[in-house]
C-alpha cells in the first residue's frame, strides 16, 4: 500500500467522503500530517491529524483509541479539544478544531524575541492547561513549541495523551525525522531521557522550562545530536538565563530556572504553583497570594475596597515587574564609607554598564547669558528622550547637571557617575536661529565617538533633538523598539517660554512657582493646546497645595484640571498620571492611585520622578520590598542627588535594613555635610540598630544626656 504524502491524502479524502471534505495539507512532522478540512455535518473548519503509517503500526488502533478517549475528555480554554477520531482505510486519525494561527515553533522560526510580559503570559497559559490535565491524572510528556498553538491572543496546547502514545511508539534510534530525533529530545526531562518508570507531572514542568528558556534566550539550553542533547539533560546544568541574556527580569528567570532542576523534587511542586508565580509577571490578577497580601496591607477597610485595591495594585506591580525591572537590573546599594575618596573608590569598583550615559548641561554660547535656561532645556529634553529607550540607562538630571561650569574632565565625570558614555554640547541662539553642537564621548578614555553641529531655525528644534537621540542610540549600537521617542509640541515658537517656565518650576520656591504659573498661562494664551504647559501648571498647583501656598481645595482642583487637560491633549505623557496618582493617594483613593501610577510607569518607566512617587505609594500601603528596590535604583541612576539617598535611607530604615539605611544616610552627608535633618535620621537608625553610643554621637549628645531624654 502506498505511503507517499499524496497517496495518503487521496486515501483520506476517499475514506472520509461524506463526513469531511479535505481541502489541503497544512503541516507535517515526524509522526503525523495535518490537513485542513470542513466538517460537513457541523459546518465548521477542522484539522485532521493523520498518523504516519509506521507510527500507526507501532501504536495500534486500540491503544490509539484509548489515548484519544483520554484527550477528548479534557475541556479547558488552553487545551485543544479532540472532536472525533477513528480508522479510515488503515489510517489512524483524529479531528481537532482548526486554529488559524501559528504554532509557537513557527513564531520562533520567524526570529525576534517576545516581550517579557508576553513570555510570562504564554508560559502561564500553558501551565494553566497542565494544571488542569495533571489534576485529571494526565501527563502530556511532549510539551514543545510544535504543540503550542496561537489562538487569537492566547495559546492552546495540543496532543494531550496522544503525544505520549506517539512518543512511546517512535523509534528514536532509527528515525531521522526532525520532529522525533531533534524536536522531542530537546524538551525532554532527565527522567524521560533515562526512561524512568516513575516519571510524573513534573516532567511536563521541565519541558515547559525548556520552552521558557528558548523564549527568553533565543535558543534551548542544549544543542547537538539527539544523543548529545539527552546526555546534557541528564548531566549538564543549563547556563543561567541572566548570564545568557542579562535583560531578562530576575523574577521571570528564576521561575524558569527552577523548572529546569535536574531533580523533580527541586522543581515547582505543581503546574499550579508555577502558574501562580508567572501570572503577576504576565499582567493577570488571579494570584490569590498577592490578593491576600494586599488585603492584609489594607486591613480594616471594606472587603470590596480591599479587592479593588488588590486588583489595581496587582496591575501596578506587574508594570513595575515587567517594565522597571526589565530595564534596570538594580543591584544593592554600594555601602558608602565616610569619605568622598572612599565613595568614589566604591563607585569605580563597579564596572559601568556599556549602555549607560550621562547628558551634561549644554553650554550657553548665546550673547545673552540669561538664555542659560534655553541650553539647559535642550539638554534636558535630550536626556528625557534617551531615558525612554528601554535598553539605555540614563543618569538623572539632578546628578548630571551638578557638573555645570565645573572644571572636571570627562573621565572623572564618568567615574563619579559610573557611566560608559557622556553626551555634552553647546547651544548658541540668535533670534529664531539655533546652532547646537553635540559630542558623544567614551568616558573611560575620553575618546570622541561622534560629534555634529546643527544649524536650524527654531521651528526645527524638535527635529534636531530627535536626530541627536537617534544618532546617539546608533553610536551605542542599541536596538530601538518602535523607533526613538518624540517630543510633542504643537507650536515650536513657545518652546523658549516653556523651557523658562520649567526652569522656574524646578527651583522649588514659592516666588518661582508663582512666576512659573504666570509663564505657563502666557504660553496657553498663545497656544491653548500645549500639553506640556498644562503639565507644568499641574505640577505647580500640586506643590502649592503641598506647601499650603494657596487654599488646599482650590490648589488640588486646579492641579487635577490641568493634568486632565494635558492628558486630553496627549495621553502619552507620564507626569500628569503621576500627579493624578498623588492626588488620589492624598484623597485615600488607593485603587485610583495605583491605576494612575501604573499608567505613568507604562509610559515612562525610567523617570525618577515617577518612580519616587510610586515608591512612596507602595511604602505607604506596606509594600516595602518593592519600594526599597525602586529607591535603590533611583539612587543608582541619580547618584549625587541627596533627595534620592534621603528617600532610600528612610525606606531602608522602615524595612529594618539598617546597614543599607546607614550607607544611604552617609551618602547624603557626603553630598550635604551640613544637613542636620539627615544627622537626626542617622542617629535614629543607629538607635534602632542598638548602637546607642553612635546614635548619641550623631545627635551631638553625651550618653548620659541621652539617658535623661
Amino acid at each position: 500500500m502506498e505511503t507517499t504524502s499524496d497517496a495518503i491524502a487521496d486515501r483520506l479524502v476517499a475514506a472520509l467522503a461524506g463526513r469531511y471534505r479535505v481541502e489541503r495539507e497544512v503541516g507535517a512532522g515526524g509522526s503525523a500530517t495535518v490537513y485542513l478540512a470542513e466538517d460537513l455535518k457541523h459546518h465548521r473548519r477542522v484539522a485532521i491529524k493523520v498518523l504516519k503509517p509506521q507510527v500507526a503500526a507501532a501504536l495500534g488502533p486500540e491503544r490509539f483509541e484509548d489515548e484519544v478517549r483520554i484527550a477528548a475528555n479534557l475541556h479547558h480554554p488552553h487545551i485543544l479539544t479532540v472532536h472525533d477520531s477513528g480508522e479510515a482505510d488503515g489510517l489512524l486519525y483524529y479531528v481537532m478544531p482548526y486554529v488559524d494561527g501559528q504554532s509557537l515553533r513557527e513564531r520562533l522560526d520567524e526570529g525576534g524575541l517576545l516581550p517579557f510580559a508576553k513570555v510570562a503570559k504564554l508560559l502561564a497559559e500553558v501551565a494553566d492547561a497542565l494544571a488542569y490535565a495533571h489534576a485529571a491524572g494526565i501527563v502530556h510528556r511532549d510539551i514543545k513549541p510544535e504543540n503550542i498553538l496561537y489562538n487569537g491572543k492566547h495559546v492552546v496546547v495540543t496532543d494531550f495523551g496522544i503525544a505520549k502514545a506517539i512518543s512511546d511508539a517512535a523509534d528514536r534510534k532509527s528515525s531521522t525525522s526532525m520532529g522525533i530525533a531533534l524536536g522531542t529530545p530537546a524538551y525532554m526531562a532527565p527522567e524521560q531521557a533515562s526512561s524512568d518508570p516513575s516519571l510524573d507531572h513534573r516532567a511536563d514542568l521541565y519541558s515547559l522550562g525548556i520552552v521558557g528558556y528558548e523564549l527568553l534566550v533565543g535558543h534551548p539550553p542544549f544543542s547537538g545530536s539527539a544523543q548529545q542533547i539527552l546526555t546534557s539533560h541528564l548531566t549538564t546544568k543549563p547556563e543561567p538565563i541572566r548570564v545568557a541574556r542579562e535583560a531578562v527580569p530576575p523574577a521571570l528567570a528564576a521561575v524558569v530556572m527552577r523548572a529546569l532542576a535536574k531533580s523533580p523534587d527541586e522543581r515547582w511542586p505543581s503546574a499550579e504553583a508555577m502558574q501562580a508565580q508567572l501570572e503577576p509577571l504576565a499582567g493577570t490578577t488571579s494570584n490569590s497570594g498577592l490578593m491576600a497580601t494586599v488585603a492584609l496591607a489594607t486591613s480594616g477597610r471594606a472587603p470590596k475596597r480591599a479587592l479593588a485595591i488588590g486588583i489595581a495594585l496587582a496591575a501596578l506591580l506587574v508594570a513595575i515587574g515587567t517594565v522597571v525591572w526589565n530595564r534596570t537590573h538594580p543591584s544593592p546599594s554600594v555601602s558608602v564609607a565616610a569619605t568622598p575618596a572612599k565613595q568614589d573608590a566604591a563607585a569605580s569598583a563597579q564596572p559601568a554598564n556599556d549602555r549607560s550615559i550621562a547628558v551634561l548641561p549644554f553650554a550657553n554660547m548665546s550673547a545673552d547669558k540669561d538664555q542659560a535656561y534655553f541650553s539647559d532645556g535642550i539638554s534636558e529634553e535630550l536626556l528625557n528622550l534617551l531615558s525612554k529607550i528601554p535598553e539605555l540607562t540614563v543618569i538623572a538630571r539632578t546628578s548630571s547637571f551638578q557638573f555645570r561650569d565645573q572644571d572636571i574632565g570627562i573621565q572623572e565625570i564618568g567615574r563619579k557617575l559610573n557611566v560608559a558614555s557622556v553626551l555634552q554640547g553647546s547651544v548658541r541662539r540668535s533670534g529664531d536661529t539655533v546652532r547646537i553642537t553635540v559630542q558623544l564621548i567614551r568616558a573611560k578614555d575620553g575618546a570622541n565617538l561622534w560629534s555634529e553641529t546643527y544649524d536650524r531655525k527654531l521651528d526645527d528644534i524638535f527635529k534636531v533633538q530627535d536626530e541627536i537621540a537617534a544618532t546617539v542610540v546608533d553610536k551605542l549600537k542599541l536596538t530601538l523598539l518602535g523607533g526613538a521617542p518624540k517630543l510633542r509640541l504643537s507650536d515650536p515658537k513657545v518652546y523658549p517660554l516653556l523651557l523658562q517656565a520649567n526652569a522656574l518650576n524646578s527651583q522649588g520656591t514659592k516666588q518661582a512657582r508663582v512666576a512659573a504659573i504666570a509663564l505657563f498661562k502666557r504660553i496657553l494664551e498663545q497656544s491653548p493646546r500645549e500639553a506640556q504647559a498644562w503639565v507644568g501648571l499641574s505640577r505647580a498647583y500640586l506643590n502649592q497645595a503641598i506647601f499650603t501656598e494657596r487654599p488646599r481645595t482650590e490648589a488640588v482642583q486646579l492641579s487635577r484640571e490641568a493634568a486632565e487637560k494635558a492628558l486630553a491633549l496627549d495621553s502619552q505623557l507620564a507626569l500628569p498620571y503621576t500627579y493624578l496618582g498623588k492626588l488620589a493617594q492624598d484623597a485615600n483613593d488607593l485603587p485610583g492611585a495605583a491605576a494612575q501610577f501604573e499608567k505613568a510607569l507604562a509610559i515612562d518607566p525610567a523617570s525618577p520622578a515617577v518612580l519616587q512617587n510610586v515608591a512612596s505609594f507602595l511604602a505607604g500601603i506596606g509594600r516595602l520590598p518593592e519600594a526599597v528596590r525602586i529607591r535603590r535604583w533611583v539612587a543608582q541612576v541619580d547618584p549625587t542627588n541627596p533627595t534620592a539617598h534621603s528617600n532610600l535611607c528612610a525606606v531602608e530604615s522602615q524595612s529594618g535594613n539598617y546597614e543599607p539605611a546607614l550607607a544611604a544616610c552617609r551618602t547624603v552627608l557626603l553630598l550635604q555635610p551640613d544637613s542636620e535633618w539627615i544627622r537626626s535620621v542617622l542617629s535614629t537608625v543607629y538607635l534602632l540598630q542598638g548602637d546607642n553610643e553612635e546614635a548619641f554621637k550623631q545627635a551631638n549628645l553625651e550618653p548620659n544626656e541621652g539617658a535623661r531624654l
